[in-house]
């Protein structure tokens, strides 16, 4: 694997080749041969799928067998493993799980026996950080590339890098784009606003009346304040340590690209986790919820909860019937992925204040991914 960029102190970002890689994917002996006839590990299988909105399987280069999030709903003495390669580009890899949000082309599937399979699974070995400790890491199939790049820069140039795309000579795109970089900030502060003598800022305190000379505040809970930057950005401030372990989790890199759809793009991050900023989305109230996706907000954050608790094995009980045509939604079943995959907790996906817009075209946007189950438990006394 190449290393291609980090993620704050703690994660790296690396490139597979994707030739180069082999999966398994685990099921049952009955499901693999109608898979291997199918040819295909489908988004929509014609049997009850547990788990995410997505197809996953565990890389033979980095993946590590981790029974708890591989087939929680299977006993392991009636598992095989599906092994291929594909041509179907992966969503984005971790130890744990390959994700594609796509159905998947198997390319010379193999039926091979769950125990002869775990033994290859033992993973990569990552770097350190200062501490000491192996760092988390995640994998690209695809190098971060021009569009990947815009989500992170300024609008007042994303127009021009479109218009520039159009030209035959790719080089030149490169060569621009770079240049772009180099030349502007990621964000347009206000006069007398820096970010770096921000950062360097002792104190909570001193940061706040810095902000609050500066910036005009938009929103404020338990652990962080939200400042307007511009129209089309905010910055979120740490206020304490909650505030802190909520930008931690918020200012993942792989999270944003991996649902672009549900989140305001993530712009910058403080490496220490004081700040971070983000697209500036619009408020919306629950009426505006139920316009833009068809149903009800209560009964959304509902189904949600009920949904995540099956797939976590939290409750027996499948999502009563009342809730079926919610539990179909595309929408529904992304912010349901989203919840799983980064362990988010779903309560908050239930309360309105978290939800927005960046136009009256799209789905409504997560503005608040701070809180997960981790988080909850240290900092809020979740159980």
């Amino acid at each position: 694997m190449e290393k291609i960029g980090t993620e704050g102190k703690y994660t790296d970002v690396y490139f597979q080749d994707l030739s180069s890689d082999s999966f398994v994917h685990f099921t049952t002996p009955d499901r693999a041969k109608e898979i291997i006839k199918s040819g295909k590990l489908l988004m929509n299988p014609p049997y009850r799928k547990f788990g995410t909105d997505s197809v996953n399987a565990i890389s033979f280069i980095y993946g590590m067998y981790t029974p708890g999030t591989q087939h929680t709903h299977f006993d392991k003495n009636g598992l095989v493993g599906i092994v291929f390669k594909t041509d179907t580009v992966p969503k984005i890899g971790f130890p744990e799980e390959v994700v594609w949000k796509s159905d998947v082309n198997l390319i010379n599937p193999q039926i091979i026996p769950h125990d002869a399979i775990v033994g290859k699974l033992d993973g990569f070995t990552p770097g350190v950080d200062e501490d000491g400790d192996p760092k988390d890491y995640y994998v690209y199939y695809e190098k971060p590339n021009d569009n990947m790049m815009e989500s992170n820069m300024n609008n007042k140039y994303k127009d021009f890098l479109r218009q520039l795309r159009t030209s035959e000579n790719s080089a030149i795109v490169d060569s621009v784009s770079y240049a772009y970089q180099m030349i502007f900030e990621s964000v347009n502060y206000p006069s007398g606003f820096d970010i770096n003598e921000f950062s360097n800022l002792p104190s909570f305190a001193a940061r706040k009346r810095y902000a609050v000379e500066r910036l005009t505040k938009v929103g404020e809970g338990s652990s962080r304040i939200v400042y307007q930057i511009d129209n089309e950005t905010v910055l979120k401030m740490a206020k304490n340590k909650k505030g802190l372990a909520q930008n931690e989790v918020e200012a993942d890199w792989g999270m944003h690209q991996m649902y672009s759809d549900l989140l305001p793009d993530l712009i910058e991050a403080d490496d220490n986790d004081l700040w971070l900023v983000k697209q500036r989305a619009n408020r919306i109230k629950k009426s505006e919820f139920e316009r833009m996706t068809g149903f009800k907000f209560n009964e959304f954050g509902t189904a949600l909860r009920l949904r995540v608790d099956e797939i976590m094995g939290k409750s027996k009980h499948a999502v009563p019937e009342e809730y079926a045509d919610i539990m179909d939604d595309e929408f529904v079943n992304e912010v349901i992925s989203l919840i799983v995959d980064f362990d988010l907790e779903p309560g908050d996906m239930a309360q309105i204040g978290n939800w927005g817009k960046l136009s009256d075209e799209q789905d409504p946007v997560l503005t608040d991914v701070g809180l997960n189950r981790s988080v909850w438990k240290e900092h809020y006394g979740g159980r």
